[in-house]
């Protein structure tokens, strides 16, 4: 049998193109590294020939005394031998390869974050986007007021705070929002006015003039905000996720709260899928509290939600300013939810 290996045309072809490729790189390397080396070095002989002649004739004019000086080897840079030129290495990138992507020093001085501009910033090493944090921070009112308050810029990292911890300064000037000054003449006591915050209808800015406040935190509450359709109790912030209750019990005195109109629900007669978008309100609680009014009649106050034993008196309480009541006159007994 034979076993030799045919080749169709096209499968020549592609063979014949790939070692012609291959031919080219092979040939183009050695023009590089053996012809070019060899110009270089032809010329340099060129020269150091050139020399020696010119030494030779020079020295036919000279007395038999000085020949000694003639053979004295001359220290011009063209005169190198063969191999003292292949011994040297060559540099691995072009010296102005090299110095144009060189990395810049980075700098530490010291710096006030309440004052500091984002060129010097950048000059302490701090990237972009922490950059834009700190100022955003800055623009929406918030202050450092400590070393330990610029971990808590988004991007900051604990290795590169530990590198600025000493060169950070803060003034009492920069670290509080601007006072009115005080006139010479004036001999009563200056009082802090603090601005009273109405969390029913602050803004994201206004939240941020709170002391040591997280950015998070602000938006948290109010998204919490929007989900409840509005507080009714200065209370209810601490039901936002991770809410630092030691910085909220600072926070309280400064902080107000406006009456606004709260979404309620008819308990009698929403459904079980309108129940259970209630505040507090899982969607099990709904299905047994829909229940118990079928059977047992209309909810006419909040009272009536206690023998219920899925619902609590701490959850009634929260319930209770978003529901409704009614006589419950429409209401069947017959029908259950399953």
């Amino acid at each position: 049998m034979n076993h030799s290996i045919r080749f169709n045309r096209t499968e020549r072809s592609i063979i014949i193109s790939l070692l012609f490729i291959f031919l080219c790189l092979v040939s183009y390397r050695y023009y590089i590294v053996y012809i070019h080396d060899y110009e270089e070095l032809k010329d340099t002989n060129h020269l150091v020939k050139a020399e020696v002649v010119k030494d030779e004739n020079s020295s036919l004019k000279k007395p038999s005394n000085e020949t000694s000086r003639e053979h004295q080897p001359t220290n011009k840079p063209y005169q190198k031998t063969y191999q003292q030129k292949t011994n040297e290495k060559p540099s691995n990138r072009p010296k102005k390869y090299t110095s144009q992507f060189k990395k810049k020093d980075i700098k530490l001085f010291s710096f006030d974050p309440n004052m500091i501009d984002s060129s010097g910033l950048t000059k302490l090493g701090f990237r972009d986007y922490v950059i834009k944090n700190m100022l955003n921070y800055r623009r929406a009112g918030g202050r450092f007021k400590q070393k330990s308050d610029l971990k808590k810029v988004y991007g900051m990292t604990d290795n590169f705070y530990v590198k600025l911890e000493k060169h950070i300064q803060i003034s009492e000037a920069t670290s509080s929002p601007k006072k009115e000054k005080q006139k010479n003449n004036n001999n009563l006591p200056s009082k802090k006015i603090e601005e009273k915050i109405d969390i029913n209808t602050c803004s994201f800015a206004q939240l941020m003039r709170l002391d040591s406040i997280e950015t998070k935190i602000a938006g948290r509450i109010l998204k919490y905000r929007d989900k409840l359709g509005g507080f009714h109790s200065i209370k209810q912030l601490e039901e936002v996720y991770e809410m630092p209750l030691n910085d909220l019990e600072k926070w309280v005195p400064r902080l107000t709260i406006s009456p606004v109109e709260l979404p309620k629900v008819s308990i009698n007669f929403a459904s079980v899928d309108e129940l259970a978008k209630l505040p507090y309100l899982s969607p099990k609680q709904a299905k047994t509290l829909k229940n118990y009014i079928n059977q047992h009649g209309a909810i006419i106050n909040k009272t009536d939600l206690e023998p219920i034993k899925i619902l609590d008196d701490a959850l009634i309480a929260k319930l209770d300013p978003y529901l409704s009541y009614d006589d419950g006159t429409l209401v069947s007994k017959e029908t259950k939810v399953d």
